[in-house]
């Protein structure tokens, strides 16, 4: 026949030592959950027994982990013809710059219909305007 033993009532004092070794385990543990952490803790030597849920607690890491970007709520329609989108970007200053014409950024459009790439190389970013004149 087996014999319950009375559980011993903490105080104040003891419940928050447990929290502060329950808290330090979980970053000791690469933030693994407090139900984790409480299993280890009855398996390892010199590990101090912790609190098994502590839900209502989620440490500053965990709580960024947990952060999802939201959806876009417009719907992204493709181009229906040639020259309708277009995507452009602009890289540089480029090191090293081109030979003769001492050129540093590139102009890269792309038509979002027919995939269409093309790639201007300029000496200064003011000169995107002109090159996307150009570009369809």
């Amino acid at each position: 026949m087996k014999v319950k033993k009375k559980r011993k009532r903490l105080s104040t004092k003891g419940i928050n030592k447990r929290l502060k070794a329950t808290r330090k385990w979980h970053r000791r543990l690469a933030h693994t959950s407090y139900p984790f952490v409480h299993k280890n803790s009855k398996v390892t030597r010199g590990m101090h027994q912790v609190f098994s849920k502590n839900q209502d607690e989620c440490c500053e890491v965990c709580a960024l982990a947990k952060f999802v970007r939201k959806k876009f709520n417009e719907v992204w329609e493709r181009a229906t013809r040639v020259g309708q989108i277009l995507h452009a970007d602009v890289i540089g200053p480029i090191t090293p710059e081109t030979f003769h014409t001492k050129k540093r950024y590139v102009l890269i459009v792309i038509d979002d219909y027919s995939r269409y790439l093309q790639a201007f190389v300029m000496k200064t970013q003011d000169e995107t305007p002109f090159f996307m004149n150009m570009a369809f």
